[in-house]
């Protein structure tokens, strides 16, 4: 009984080590339409399928006994390279997994007093870059949806954020190549507006680090000048 209730406690504690998270970042305006359309799919309780901004969603009835309530699985597939974390590599899922392979919702960094109660032993890893500052690339579909979203949303005033999404993507792939040529054309203009300012950014931060490594390199120096120094000036006195 009592190696029993030994093990019960190691659990809890093991349980209450486990890393609270954050939303690290508020989602963007795509983000969001998809975290919508997961939502909706999960309140309407029926068999559901649809593609939002390239996230696949699925909602599938799972066989139940006789008697007792219906019970849904859901299923969320992130585009290619999204899901960094491997959060929706395990089916079926859920809303904060969806967070997760976002990188809206993170470990909630330790605080100031736990890392101080708990120095770290492990050798000292080399410091990360931070975040780029640079607005990302849009594609030609954003610059679509923003010119027809309030269009679109006044001829269906009963559709749902995710139905709109639909609508807008199914509208602009009928596209022809001519129609299409405007947003392009601001697609590509972001995209060589991207590219410049990652250069200029990369260029800065590696200057940044120049000068760093030189003041470290200037310092070491000096401290080596120093104890040569003292050494010459101990032998002086004996001599």
């Amino acid at each position: 009984a009592a190696a029993k209730k030994t093990e019960k406690k190691e659990k809890k504690e093991k349980k209450g080590d486990k890393p609270k998270e954050v939303e690290v970042r508020k989602p963007t305006e795509e983000e969001a339409e998809v975290l919508a359309a997961v939502d909706k799919m999960k309140k309407a309780k029926e068999d559901h399928e649809s593609v939002v901004h390239g996230w696949k969603l699925k909602l599938k009835k799972r066989t139940s006994k006789e008697g007792k309530a219906d019970t849904f699985d859901m299923q969320v597939y992130a585009p290619k390279g999204k899901d960094t974390v491997g959060a929706l590599k395990k089916q079926p899922t859920s809303v904060l997994n969806v967070k997760r392979a976002m990188g809206i919702l993170a470990p909630a960094p330790p605080s100031a007093s736990a890392a101080a109660a708990e120095p770290d032993a492990s050798p000292p890893a080399e410091a990360e870059q931070p975040p780029s500052e640079v607005a990302p690339a849009r594609a030609a579909l954003y610059y679509y949806k923003r010119s027809k979203r309030s269009a679109i949303a006044e001829a269906n005033p009963e559709a749902a954020p995710a139905e709109l999404v639909q609508m807008m993507e199914q509208a602009f792939e009928a596209l022809s190549e001519e129609e299409r040529a405007p947003f392009e054309e601001k697609a590509a203009a972001d995209l060589t507006r991207y590219e410049e300012e990652i250069a200029a950014e990369s260029a800065a931060r590696a200057e940044k680090e120049a000068e760093k490594a030189a003041a470290k390199a200037e310092a070491t120096a000096r401290k080596e000048a120093e104890k040569e120094a003292k050494k010459e000036a101990k032998k002086a006195e004996k001599a």
